[in-house]
């Protein structure tokens, strides 16, 4: 009985022995690459030809020196390429990747170490290391980069397209945890417009006098010369600093500090506020009737969205784009009802809800981590009635996992997606025995009388599309939101 022979023989593992091999001391060397400075510095052998193969950094410039050699404009002959801002563990680790495909980071530690290392794979152009990079630094380094929050924002500037960290820096530290900016150590070092479009964030929980604090540290910081102790200022130094101070004004509640706290921080600056904004101020404090009527942050207060993703569900009231900056949001949502707080019972929904005007209610599924909601433009009540408007939408946050897209390293983005009502007659149901109610059939609705036992579910029918696959569903958490700014009366004939 004969064999059938191979035809197709793998020696990869040779072929990788002798590319490791590559790498001996006696190897045909032909570029040097000098990594580091001053005592630091570490000067490193390379081939061209690898160089080429592995980055489009390398290959580029490369050929521009071979251009100018040809040409006569410059002679390269031992002159290595130098990364200064790059120490030799750092650039070592990635030379190892160039010639053997592995990255090995468990020599490496450190927030800055590895912004290094993001740094380098970025600028030779090495996309899927430098993706990893930053996945790894985003998780591993979380805390310790809210606190340099600013060096990492200026970081991303100066290196365009890094996807994770900007988006890091973007959304998770801008929009959904502005607050934690105050507690960066280098703030002082922020850009006037970011400071500005986070002290303007109606969201904050921040207390106000800290925000004073913070912002008048900015403000003195921009000029170094400034005395430290207000005691010590002259008029100009008033003057200087009142210039710095003036945008963020109108955004800060100062009258919403305590009296104490108000005499201790802010009356030394009174020659650096507007006279009128001063006297205004002081006779509040010294008038405590007042203070019934001020204005007052909203804050955030969701256990199921994010900052970003109730901005982008108020701006999707006027407009179908994606928009997710809170700082651009139109309209914004006040809690006025939480199921393990309030009740989980159709009665105190319409207790909590009815004829509030325009809310956003948002559900999360129990045993899943589904979320699902509806914006309503028109007020909830009991009339066992359709009610109409094109107006309202139906929207679900869906978690997509791309853990393998970074070797490993468990991650996960949320989407959300929005449905528009094609049934505009029977867009929303205000029932009795019943929760939130969108669509005939319904496409979402709460049923009672307790939300939390009796089965809720989601059946295309007014709507766009359904929100998930299994209609069915138990609710484990809801939250109604009032919109402010919204019209009450959306209803269209």
């Amino acid at each position: 009985m004969s064999s059938i022979l191979p035809t197709t023989i793998d020696y990869k593992d040779y072929l990788l022995d002798d590319i490791k091999n590559l790498l001996r001391p006696d190897s045909n060397y032909d570029v040097s690459i000098s990594a580091g400075k001053d005592l630091a510095k570490q000067t490193f052998q390379a081939h061209k030809f690898m160089l080429s193969l592995r980055s489009p950094y390398f290959r580029k410039q490369l050929v521009e020196r071979e251009l100018e050699e040809t040409e006569g404009i410059a002679e390269y002959t031992g002159d290595p390429f130098v990364f200064e801002h790059i120490s030799p563990p750092v650039f070592g680790v990635v030379l190892q990747y160039m010639y053997f495909g592995i990255l090995q980071i468990q020599n490496l530690a450190g927030m800055s170490v590895f912004l290094e290392l993001i740094s380098i794979t970025h600028t030779l152009e090495l996309d899927h290391p430098c993706k990893f990079t930053q996945a790894y630094t985003i998780k591993k380094y979380e805390k310790e980069l809210k606190a340099e929050f600013v060096r990492v924002k200026n970081f991303c500037q100066g290196h365009p397209n890094l996807s994770l960290l900007q988006k890091f820096v973007d959304k998770t530290v801008i929009g959904n945890n502005p607050d934690d900016v105050f507690d960066a150590n280098d703030l002082n070092d922020l850009d006037r417009p970011t400071l500005e479009k986070i002290v303007r964030r109606p969201d904050l929980l921040t207390e106000e006098i800290k925000i004073w604090d913070k912002v008048l540290q900015w403000a003195k910081a921009q000029n170094p010369s400034l005395p430290n102790d207000a005691s010590n200022f002259k008029h100009d130094d008033f003057v200087e600093l009142g210039k710095r101070l003036e945008s963020f004004l109108p955004y800060i509640y100062i009258r919403q500090v305590l009296p104490q706290d108000f005499f201790h921080s802010v009356q030394p600056y009174q020659d650096s506020l507007p006279k009128d904004y001063y006297k205004k101020t002081l006779q509040f404090f010294l008038d405590a009737g007042s203070r019934e009527i001020q204005q007052h942050r909203l804050g955030f207060d969701s256990r199921l969205l994010s900052r970003t993703q109730c901005a982008a569900i108020t701006n999707w009231i006027d407009s179908e784009s994606f928009n997710n900056d809170p700082s651009s949001a139109q309209y914004t949502m006040r809690l006025i009802y939480r199921g393990t707080r309030d009740g989980f019972n159709d009665a105190n929904f319409h207790r909590f809800c009815d004829n509030r005007g325009a809310t956003v209610v948002v559900i999360k599924v129990k045993d899943t981590e589904d979320i699902l909601g509806g914006y309503n433009p028109l007020p909830w009540d009991m009339s066992n009635k359709y009610k109409g408007t094109s107006k309202s939408f139906l929207f679900n946050r869906v978690l997509i996992e791309e853990t393998e897209a970074y070797k490993g390293i468990p991650w996960t983005r949320s989407k959300l997606q929005k449905f528009k009502v094609i049934d505009s007659e029977r867009a929303i149901y205000c029932g009795s025995s019943n929760g939130p109610a969108f669509g005939k059939g319904h496409d979402l609705v709460v049923f009672g009388p307790s939300i939390m036992s009796r089965p809720s579910h989601c059946k295309k029918s007014s709507y766009e599309a359904p929100l998930r696959e299994i209609p069915t569903f138990n609710v484990e958490e809801i939250e109604v939101f009032q919109v402010e700014g919204a019209l009450d009366n959306a209803a269209e004939s």
